[in-house]
């Protein structure tokens, strides 16, 4: 079973994400989430994650400090990146091989992680 990690310093994003990614798939992907990159590291460690959807902006570490530490000791990791900044949102980072999404439009960045986790099976 594919897992996807949401990592967002708000509950609603974390509590939201589940709830679309279920409506989708089903039962076909865990979906798994974190307050911030400490709790993020620890769940990756325990476990195979395909997908992170994380936020940009959270208290101490950010999103991009994440998946680069992440894809340093999980290089087959996928990362997607949202944001409500309008500045960020659609900016390419080298930490990820997407574009920063709008956290506006998350029913469709959830789309794109769900299948992103699901390509791997």
């Amino acid at each position: 079973m594919a897992r996807l990690l949401v990592v967002d310093d708000d509950p609603h994003v974390r509590e939201l994400v589940p709830k679309l990614a279920y409506k989708r798939v089903g039962s076909a992907l865990e979906v798994l989430h974190a307050s911030d990159v400490g709790e993020a590291l620890a769940i990756c460690q325990a476990g195979p994650v395909a997908v992170v959807l994380s936020d940009f902006f959270m208290p101490e570490l950010d999103g991009p400090e994440l998946v680069r530490r992440l894809q340093a000791s999980h290089p087959t990791i996928r990362a997607l990146l949202m944001t409500g900044d309008a500045a960020m949102v659609g900016k390419q980072l080298p930490e990820s091989d997407q574009p920063v999404r709008d956290k506006a439009d998350l029913d469709a960045i959830v789309d794109e992680a769900v299948q992103l986790a699901l390509e791997g099976l």
